[in-house]
């Protein structure tokens, strides 16, 4: 069977990638529409924000290897929890602004 260590490997994989889907998803969406109907500040932060997010992400999976982890936790939570409260943040903003613009622009 799979040890801790191996586990929190594949569920930091897991992250990554559902977060790539997601943004691809929303990409196709968002290159569906005409040209224009999405303003480019809204995509440069879309971009920018996620860019960030990523490059943390990265850093803390380099800087954190299961057996660090296991070493420390307790900083290794205090190191990652910036990057959920990111990602929750995110999550708030696509579904507060982003997701009613992509709705208008449909409409328009």
């Amino acid at each position: 069977g799979e040890d801790n260590g191996q586990r929190l490997t594949r569920a930091r994989l897991d992250l990554a990638r559902a977060v790539s889907v997601h943004v691809r998803d929303e990409l196709d969406e968002i290159r569906a529409l005409p040209a224009g109907r999405i303003d480019a500040a809204t995509m440069r932060r879309y971009h920018d924000e996620l860019l960030h997010w990523r490059q943390a992400l990265m850093d803390c999976n380099c800087a954190w290897p299961p057996h660090r982890i296991a070493e420390r936790s307790d900083a290794f939570i205090e190191s990652f929890r910036p990057i959920l409260d990111a990602l929750r943040a995110r999550v708030r903003w696509e579904e507060d602004q982003l997701y009613p613009m992509l709705t208008r622009a449909w409409a328009a």
